[in-house]
């Protein structure tokens, strides 16, 4: 019994490092990436900017999400300090991810508008792309989160079998 006690311990210890770990990579990814939600319709769009530098990193990324069960004809564009679009797309999915290049200094817009006269609740974001460290954080507080509930499991089912040894004899 005592043995398993030790267990739960050094279990417990992965599980709240594991959890630690998940969070700060989880607010290491999204810390740079600015973010509004609002609705929008045919004549309403959303504007986010976001000061970018290419010295921080030369790739950006911008996220649109809908909080509509239906699909939603979106137009996404982005404008670079000039006001020039660098990128455009048009999305029929609820969420859609995609990437542009950095190449000077300055605000960054992120444009969604769409044809519906229908109010759309949307979520939009535009920063840098986190860099892999964040990623491997996250990563391993996960892989730590998974082992230690897999440590539950199999020292909850030592114990369930101990008991029964236990009582039979």
């Amino acid at each position: 019994m005592a043995k398993a006690t030790k267990f739960l311990v050094i279990i417990g210890g992965l599980i709240g490092i594991g959890a630690a770990l998940l969070f700060v990579g989880s607010q290491a990814i999204t810390s740079g990436i600015i973010t509004q939600e609002g609705q929008i319709d045919g004549l309403n769009k959303m504007e986010i900017p976001a000061e970018l530098d290419p010295n921080i990193n030369s790739e950006g990324v911008f996220v649109v999400q809908t909080m509509e069960s239906l699909e939603v004809s979106l137009s996404i564009a982005i404008l670079d300090p000039s006001k020039s679009k660098i990128t455009t797309n048009s999305v029929v999915t609820n969420s859609f991810e995609g990437y542009f290049e950095i190449i000077e200094s300055g605000t960054y817009i992120l444009v969604i508008e769409t044809t519906n006269d229908d109010l759309v609740n949307v979520i939009g974001g535009i920063g840098h792309v986190p860099n892999t460290s964040a990623y491997s954080i996250s990563m391993i507080g996960f892989a730590m989160l998974l082992i230690g509930m897999v440590g539950v499991i199999v020292v909850g089912i030592i114990l369930v079998r101990q008991r029964k040894r236990e009582v039979s004899n």
